[in-house]
């Protein structure tokens, strides 16, 4: 078999169908799988799969075999995925590794279009036989599902002392253009505003001081948003088509957007993306009423957008220059998406439509990078 890596770019989230119990954060995830910035989702498949459109009798797709997050961090992102979330580090698929082969087939796109610009490349690591860096991996397996691949671009040894790579996106927006998310479910048997406030509370204990949950009301200030009360913690639809349905975003240590089941990712293209998923690497598209249609709301608005809308304000600046959708009660966008059903995955396409109309303009701010090597 081939491993093959699919590039994409990446935030993360919380769902449950809500109940009560639960003594430990670690205990009440149920395939979870977490995520960053510039993702990489490998998929597993047989040799010499032909790029195109495939027939189900030629689709040879097993499934998604991990998913990679860089990070700046690799210490505390272990305690983040195994002491808070409770995953389990596979230390013997641990290891390092650099090389020419390595360095184009990270960086072939941003080495490619440095030279067509004569310019060095932006956020590329020289993991490349001339260079000083390497790829440092860790392992984790994520609950029933899942594995995450945490990278981390270091310092080869015998090439001195340093820090660690890192390049920076202060940008976080999940309306941004490829922007990525994960999903993990939560045991249905939960409190979910306790097990919100549990898994804070740990962070704290570990010194994952950036693990912060975002908040369905509106806030000005992290003072505020910490005294929100308990009950108020998460969303949970109580009519229509998810009624039942309970979730919550979060920050992962490193400071970008976390959240609690499958790999979610921002298009420009809703039908397109879909089509991606489907009928090239041969998912399941899931029907209505497994789609989001419209999606708005305040509530919705301040989980997903809460960090960027406290930036705003701090930084003095209007929420649409942080590429924050309005899709609040008061506002003129919509939220769309659809699920793609792999065997031990679901992906989540999301679309941003400036207006009220699937017909109007698509809400699409872009990041001017695409390195793999920036963190979550």
């Amino acid at each position: 078999m081939t491993t093959v890596c699919l590039r994409f770019e990446l935030d993360l989230e919380v769902l449950t169908v809500a109940g009560t119990g639960a003594d430990r954060p670690e205990d009440t995830l149920v395939g979870k799988m977490p995520v960053r910035m510039a993702v990489v989702a490998a998929l597993l498949i047989l040799t010499e799969v032909p790029w195109l459109a495939l027939g189900d009798s030629d689709n040879h797709l097993h499934g998604i075999a991990f998913i990679s997050v860089t990070t700046d961090d690799i210490e505390s992102s272990l305690k983040f995925y195994v002491e808070l979330l409770g995953g389990m580090h596979a230390q013997e698929m641990s290891h390092r590794f650099h090389g020419d082969e390595h360095y184009q087939l990270f960086f072939f796109k941003e080495l490619q279009e440095a030279r067509e610009r004569g310019a060095e490349p932006v956020g590329v690591p020289n993991i490349g036989d001339d260079g000083t860096l390497e790829v440092g991996e860790g392992f984790v397996c994520v609950f029933d599902n899942g594995l995450v691949q945490l990278m981390q671009f270091t310092k080869r040894e015998g090439t001195g002392q340093g820090s660690a790579f890192s390049v920076v996106e202060p940008y976080t927006s999940p309306a941004y253009i490829a922007a990525p998310h994960l999903c993990f479910w939560v045991q249905d048997d939960v409190d979910f505003n306790h097990y919100i406030a549990q898994v804070e509370a740990r962070a704290v204990e570990l010194n994952l001081t950036q693990v912060k949950f975002n908040r369905p009301v509106e806030v000005h200030s992290e003072a505020e948003q910490r005294a929100v009360p308990e009950e108020r913690l998460g969303i949970t639809f109580l009519q229509g088509d998810f009624s039942g349905l309970s979730f919550a975003y979060f920050k992962g240590p490193n400071g970008k957007l976390y959240g609690l089941f499958h790999f979610g990712t921002t298009t420009d293209d809703l039908w397109r993306s879909v089509d991606f998923y489907t009928t090239v690497l041969g998912a399941e598209e899931l029907r209505h009423p497994l789609q989001g249609v419209n999606i708005h709301g305040d509530n919705v608005e301040f989980m997903l957008f809460q960090k960027e809308l406290l930036d705003a304000d701090a930084w003095q600046v209007a929420p649409r220059e942080l590429s924050v959708a309005n899709i609040s009660d008061s506002g003129n966008m919509r939220l769309d998406l659809r699920f793609s059903l792999f065997d031990n995955y679901v992906v989540e396409t999301l679309m941003y439509t400036d207006g009220q109309r699937l017909g109007d303009p698509v809400f699409s701010p872009r990041h001017n990078h695409s390195s793999v090597a920036y963190p979550s």
